[in-house]
């Protein structure tokens, strides 16, 4: 999705939304790996390009994750911190408003 078109002219909302999307459907099919390697992209970006949408989403793909069979493993807790770790950061932005 993000190596079609010019990357100026797409809305990097719809595609960060799309890539949440491919994680959850990863998370869903016990593919933990392959939804941390769709999130990367999301964890990196700056802080005032992260909507509210994100960390709603993000929250509850991290809630979803806590619930997996993976839940207590190395991989998930880091995944669940750099979740968290987005979301404050965000949500950090939001209060100031």
């Amino acid at each position: 999705l993000s190596r079609v078109g010019n990357q100026a002219d797409r809305f990097y909302g719809a595609e960060t939304l799309a890539l949440i999307d491919a994680a959850t459907a990863h998370l869903q099919a016990n593919e933990l790996d392959d939804a941390a390697e769709k999130l990367q992209p999301v964890l990196s970006l700056p802080q005032e390009q992260r909507l509210e949408t994100f960390t709603l989403r993000l929250g509850e793909m991290r809630d979803t994750l806590r619930r997996s069979r993976h839940a207590g493993s190395r991989p998930a807790v880091d995944l669940q911190r750099q979740i968290e770790d987005f979301r404050s950061e965000a949500i950090g932005r939001f209060l100031t408003r």
